[in-house]
């Protein structure tokens, strides 16, 4: 998981390419996958995310 595009992962500036697509470009979140992933484990990891999101937000008073 990383905040940034891979091709700007050596910066803290927002993706440019999200910037010209108009959407938000602080707080997203790039998710990188192995090869070998499993549906199973994506599915794992969508159900456990907006649960952890919460929690985040939470604790950041937000």
């Amino acid at each position: 998981m990383s905040s940034g595009s891979s091709c700007t992962s050596s910066t803290l500036r927002p993706s440019h390419v999200l910037e010209a697509m108009g959407v938000l470009s602080h707080g997203n979140v790039r998710v990188s996958l192995h090869r070998d992933t499993t549906a199973e484990e994506v599915e794992r990891f969508l159900a456990v995310l907006p649960g952890l999101v919460a929690t985040i937000r939470a604790e950041a008073g937000l």
